[in-house]
């Protein structure tokens, strides 16, 4: 059996969970709500959340795993990792990580978002690890070609990156000139 690791995927350093106690995973979904006129709730839309990876996991002095270091610098070692991926965060990089246990496939793009601890009197301590999967955007390059917009319906405003003077849908727009005729605003 693979002892399970997370990655940090920007630098590639790893910290070793030798002595991961529980693992849950938390997918959930969305359901907003909307109140009516008769104040009651319905609903229109339900999407997914973005789901959460729990991991409860002691480190001590004596480490499980072979090579891994002993004493207080096993200790020192998590709490810089830890610190580590804090300060990215803070400074506003990704520190992306990846949880693999080697048994699934490993789950990527994941934000370390809490690390509450405790310390036991034995020299070890408990971690309460929850991760966020996130999305990622990336911007995607399209090209067109040289003769650029070439559809027999394509409109030559839309086209050449402006919109037209009457802008067809914009709703609000449309409600502005209806209150214009009705001498309402100016």
């Amino acid at each position: 059996m693979t002892t399970p690791v997370l990655i940090r995927q920007d630098t590639g350093e790893t910290l070793v969970l030798d002595g991961l106690v529980r693992l849950g995973y938390a997918p959930t979904l969305r359901v907003p709500t909307h109140r009516t006129e008769r104040r009651r709730d319905v609903v229109d839309d339900v999407s997914e959340d973005v789901p959460a990876l729990s991991l409860s996991v002691v480190f001590s002095e004596t480490p499980t795993v072979a090579g891994l270091p002993s004493g207080v610098e096993r200790l020192q070692q998590v709490r810089a990792f830890l610190e580590g991926v804090r300060d990215a965060l803070l400074d506003g990089d990704l520190a992306l990580l990846t949880y693999d246990d080697g048994r699934d496939d490993p789950r990527t793009n994941l934000i370390l978002q809490a690390w509450p601890s405790e310390r036991a009197i034995l020299l070890n301590e408990r971690y309460n690890f929850t991760l966020r999967e996130s999305r990622i955007a990336r911007v995607t390059t399209v090209d067109i070609g040289e003769q650029g917009a070439t559809s027999d319906n394509a409109r030559p405003d839309v086209a050449a990156s402006r919109a037209g003077e009457d802008d067809r849908g914009n709703v609000a727009s449309r409600e502005l000139r209806a209150l214009q005729m009705l001498g309402v605003v100016n």
